[in-house]
């Protein structure tokens, strides 16, 4: 059986309750007059109850006529026979309202309801509407009642019977007639003529219900004419007594006692009770409370109170709303996920059979109707209206995207498919109606209209374009992850629509795709810009895992080098330049092939410093060197790498064209093979030879120290000012602690290898030369510029007289420039034989003279050594009757002991150390080797094992050494013990108590 939809409780009070007259309830708070007084209950603390006595008052002014409570229940105004008094809910007895006498109230509007004041109009019987202000005052001698202003004047016998204040709307019931306003302020509004006005309203009776009272409902004969709410509007009143609830109107019937309890929507009585009352017991009324958050309704007699209790009010009611298709008040109806489910599979249908479908589509997405179902009808196009069915489509889409928030990841991925087929279909749609807009054919209007578009016209369809590709964007980028990327590309092409094929790829990074369509349409610009992208986000790591080598975005920038560096140089170049960075370097051993394959081709056009190849590989060496060394060997190109970078460079620089070469290419090549240290130099000095970059060339020989190829080569190409600079860098080589300067025995060059090597070298400029002079070349200016004499440059009648001379100069220079390296032994074998040597005498008296001062040498050095010997000697002598005197009384300078207490040792500077004390100063302050021997030495003698004798005293003669060497006090270490204080740790505790 169901549980009855109301009931009727009787409530309990703490009090015996006779002759009620009033009952009046307001934010939960109860008013009661009853027996000459007031209660006041308020119901969220119903135990207490204030009690408020109206003996006095009734006495002098008769008894109480009628009752009105303000919204909040803090204001209460007591109507009585003769007076008016006011009832504040902090105040303990009523206040007479003097400017109310002679006032007959029948109604009473609040404007305002703060707990300190409150605006209200009055409504009398002689037709008057009266402006008033009430002030609470807790001192009873002011008055509460400021002013009393009629603001409205019907008619003297056009009683006032009720004020309605619905938003902007006025309306004025009174016994004749209902006049209206409408205007923002209230009592400026009653003071105007009204706006409107109907007669013959004797019959009318007003009932007000709502949280402000704004809402109404109006009776005539039993049946409701007019409401605020429509579903009032002809509904059977069968009482005076009407209270309106959520849906449902509560009517009593004192003739009868019967309470009734009628459904709003069918007009059917969902409850009735017939009260069994006492004889001296009557209905006087019933009530409700609006502002309370939950309504409460109210039932009284004289001797009893009850409540209509709802408890399930909103049960089946939205069956009712959906037979009226209303169907957003059967949605408020009911809290039933399962109801409101069925509701809106009916309010969907219904819109579909409409011809409503985006409606009905958005609404059917959100239940648990079938999706084939939905889809079918909306798929059906037997309907030969080409608006019909683009609006199904649209409706479709719609619902598509809202299914798709709700699907797992394996419908999003078969839904994404067909969401973004319908996208393109709606674009090349459009796209075809802006065509034909433009060619006058023009669109329906009811197109337009479907699509929000006031006019057909083509600027208004590029706007719904617009709208409908970025929704589409917008769709793509959020969901890219749902959507498959065959299936994508595969709808796309189909389609023909190539930008927003374009789009997708982006958005997915398939830069592969993006990079082959640029270059496809020669758009070098936009191709060159999918390699900054691919730089500027590269794959992740986990993503770089599942990549192949082919198949991953960061290979495309080797890949199209070769095609991007022909046809679009300077800005490749470029761009590889500024992808080149220490965070993610490109791979420029990927791009040499490119490089190699341009520079080919047009070398020839432009001079070397302006080749777009030798800057970009000299801009990537310059960068990998500022690489290594801010951040060494990490992150950085491996070695190999870096070794053949260096070799094209150089490459590119030897091999260049013939009329192209400079000797600013030849110092450029020298200067970086300085620098360099990362080159394969077999194959670059091979390069530099066949070429003929013979100086670079002697800079790699040297380089390898092979100083002898160097000569060679250079005597080879007859670059004679080669030859000093080779030998001066084997000098360099040396070392500084070498002194070549000179005459040298034989011998002592011999013992080095090095030496020999430098000789041999001297030795091949001195058989190029002689050979040179012989043959009568001309080409020895620079020795003859520096070394020629003015005897020498004269001109001679005779030739070999002139080939002895030069002979002569070049002998000169040879002796001179090997600063002694070679001698004239040496130099004479090379001359050809029948050499006429009377212009050598010279260097021949030199030479000899050079012997004669080195055996002189050795000589007296022979002397001064054995004088030293001598001397040595007498030294070790006189030792042996060395003696030091010791004062009397003279200490220990450690331990400041008497000194020959104990066994002592005295040094040379005056300074005298007990033997143990030196031998303690030594292990606590001696180097680690002292204490690592010392420590053997104890060790030794706590053996348990007999060691000899001999092991014995080589430890006490080796500690004796270390004693006797050198005073403490005097020598370096204990020079350094100056800075340390005076007070050793161990004392510092005791001299602290000498501390002021």
């Amino acid at each position: 059986m169901k549980p009855p939809v109301f009931s009727l409780e009787l409530v309990q009070l703490q009090f015996d309750l006779s002759n009620l007259q009033f009952l009046r309830i307001a934010s939960n708070i109860l008013y009661l007059i009853a027996n000459s007084h007031v209660y006041r209950i308020n119901l969220e603390d119903p135990s207490r109850i204030t009690e408020i006595a109206l003996t006095s008052v009734i006495a002098l002014n008769g008894p109480v006529t009628n009752v009105f409570v303000s919204p909040s229940g803090c204001h209460v105004v007591l109507e009585l026979t003769s007076a008016h008094y006011y009832l504040n809910l902090h105040y303990d007895r009523p206040k007479l309202m003097a400017r109310f006498k002679g006032v007959q109230t029948t109604c009473l509007r609040w404007l305002t309801d703060d707990p300190f004041e409150t605006d209200l109009l009055v409504g009398t019987k002689i037709g008057q509407i009266l402006h008033t202000k009430l002030v609470r005052h807790d001192d009873f001698a002011k008055k509460d009642d400021h002013h009393l202003k009629c603001v409205f004047k019907a008619g003297s016998n056009n009683a006032v019977n009720d004020i309605v204040i619905r938003g902007h709307e006025i309306t004025v019931f009174t016994h004749q007639e209902i006049y209206g306003w409408t205007l923002d302020d209230v009592v400026a509004a009653l003071k105007t003529p009204p706006a409107e006005s109907m007669t013959d309203a004797s019959s009318y009776q007003v009932y007000q219900f709502g949280k402000f009272s704004d809402e109404y409902l109006i009776v005539k004969k039993g049946k409701v004419i007019k409401s605020s709410r429509a579903r009032l509007e002809g509904l059977t009143v069968p009482a005076a007594n009407v209270l309106v609830t959520r849906y449902h109107l509560v009517t009593f019937d004192t003739k009868s006692s019967t309470l009734s309890i009628t459904n709003q929507l069918d007009n059917k009585v969902v409850y009735e009770n017939k009260l069994s009352l006492d004889v001296k017991e009557s209905i006087v009324g019933c009530t409700a409370d609006y502002q309370s958050d939950t309504a409460t309704f109210w039932l009284y007699s004289t001797h009893q109170i009850w409540e209509i209790v709802p408890n399930n009010e909103s049960k089946d009611i939205w069956e009712l709303f959906v037979a009226r298709n209303e169907y957003d008040e059967a949605l408020k109806s009911t809290d039933s996920a399962l109801v409101r489910n069925l509701i809106q599979i009916r309010q969907g249908r219904q819109c579909l059979s409409e011809g409503k479908f985006k409606e009905g589509a958005n609404l059917l997405a959100n239940t648990t109707e079938p999706f084939e179902s939905i889809a079918l009808n909306l798929m059906d196009d037997t309907e030969t209206d080409a608006d019909t069915q683009t609006e199904k489509t649209d409706a479709l889409l719609d619902y598509l995207l809202l299914t798709f928030k709700g699907a797992n990841a394996l419908q999003k991925k078969l839904l994404s498919s067909w969401i973004v087929e319908l996208y393109i279909t709606k674009l090349n749609q459009i796209e075809g109606w802006i065509i034909s807009s433009k060619r006058n054919v023009g669109v329906t209007d009811l197109l337009a209209s479907l699509h929000g578009v006031s006019t057909a016209s083509s600027a208004s369809l590029s706007k719904l374009l617009a709208a409908t590709n970025q929704s589409y964007e917008r769709f793509v980028r959020t969901n890219q992850v749902s959507l498959d990327k065959e299936t994508i590309y595969q709808i796309l092409t189909n389609y023909h629509n190539q930008p927003q094929l374009l789009f997708y790829a982006n958005i997915i990074k398939d830069y592969r795709f993006t990079m082959t369509y640029y270059i496809k349409l020669k758009d070098w610009e936009n191709a060159l810009a999918v390699l900054m992208a691919v730089y500027c986000d590269p794959p992740l790591e986990k993503d770089l895992e599942m990549l192949s080598k082919e198949t991953s975005p960061v290979e495309l920038i080797y890949e199209y080098s070769t095609t991007l560096l022909v046809n679009s140089p300077r800005a490749t170049i470029d761009v590889w330049t500024k992808l080149f960075n220490a965070n993610y370097p490109v791979n420029v051993v990927k791009l040499l092939p490119a490089l190699l394959t341009f520079s080919k081709t047009h070398k020839s056009q432009v001079i070397w410093n302006e080749n777009l190849v030798i800057l970009f590989l000299q801009k990537v060496i310059y960068k990998m060197d500022q690489m290594t060394q801010t951040m060494g060997s990490l992150s950085t190109p491996s070695r190999s790498d870096v070794k053949i970078i260096h070799d094209v460079y150089l490459s590119s620089l030897i091999t260049y064209p013939s009329e192209q070469k400079s000797q600013a290419i030849a110092k450029e090549i020298t200067k970086f093979l300085k620098l360099s240290k990362h080159i394969d130099q077999d194959f670059v000095l091979r390069l530099l030879i066949k070429h003929d970059q013979i100086q670079p060339a002697i800079q790699v020989l040297i380089s390898q120290s092979l100083h002898s190829t160097a000569i060679d080569l250079a005597l080879d190409y007859n670059m004679d000012d080669m030859v000093e600079y080779i030998i001066n860098d084997f000098d360099s080589q040396l070392g500084d602690g070498l002194d070549l300067m000179g005459v040298l025995d034989d011998v002592l060059w011999i013992d080095n290898a090095t030496f020999i090597q430098k000789k041999k070298l001297w030795l091949k400029v001195a058989k190029y030369l002689i050979k040179e002079v012989v043959s009568g070349s001309n080409k020895l200016e620079f020795v003859f510029r520096e070394f020629d004499d003015e005897e020498v440059s004269e001109p001679s009648s005779a030739a070999e007289d002139s080939k002895s001379k030069k002979l002569n100069t070049i002998l000169r220079y040879l002796l001179n420039r090997s600063n002694g390296l070679l001698t004239l032994k040496d130099i004479l074998p090379l001359f050809p034989e029948f050499t006429v040597i009377n212009h050598f005498q010279d260097e021949i008296i030199h030479s000899l003279k050079s012997y004669n001062n080195a055996i002189s040498q050795l000589s007296q050095e022979m002397k001064e050594s054995t004088k030293t010997a001598e001397r040595i000697k007498q030294d070790i002598e006189a030792y042996k009757t060395r003696f030091t005197i010791i004062e009397p009384g003279e200490e220990c300078h450690l331990c400041e002991l008497l000194l020959v207490k104990k066994q002592f040792i005295s040094f040379p500077c005056g300074h005298g150390f007990h033997k143990d004390c030196l031998l303690k100063f030594y292990v606590q302050n001696g180097d680690y080797k002292f204490q690592k021997l010392f420590e053997s030495f104890r060790r030794q003698r706590s053996s348990p094992t007999n060691s000899s004798r001999e092991e014995k005293l080589k430890y006490v003669t080796e500690i004796d050494e270390v004693l006797l060497k050198s005073c403490v006090l005097c020598n370096e270490f204990g020079i350094g013990l100056l800075d340390e204080g005076f007070v050793d740790e161990a004392d510092k505790e005791f001299s602290s108590q000498w501390e002021l």
